[in-house]
């Protein structure tokens, strides 16, 4: 099978196993420790294959915080990994994200 590189072309392939992995850890077959181990594995070779997956990931599984860490533990950005950690505070925040700015 041929891969192509295109934009935010790892995003399949990351939530697949990510999918996967929350509903084991889920059903209690596999660990957070276990799979936020897999997923930052994952998660850092498909960045040093220069394959972009951060942006969607972080919206799409910003409420399961093992896979957040899976994310900052694969090499990104530990501000903001915390920035989705986070987006329940903002949305319940007047100002919101930009509260800084004033």
């Amino acid at each position: 099978m041929d891969l192509v590189m295109g934009w935010a072309s790892a995003v399949y392939i990351f939530n697949g196993v990510a999918d996967s992995l929350v509903k084991e850890v889920k059903d209690k077959y596999v660990s957070e420790a276990a799979a936020t181990r897999v997923l930052a594995a994952l998660f850092k070779d498909l960045r040093d294959g220069d394959w972009d997956t951060v942006d969607e990931a972080l919206q799409d599984y910003s409420d399961v915080p093992w896979v957040l860490d899976a994310i900052e533990a694969g090499g990104y950005d530990k501000e903001e990994v915390d920035f989705f950690r986070n987006l329940d505070q903002y949305a319940n925040d007047d100002i919101g994200m930009y509260r800084d700015e004033y």
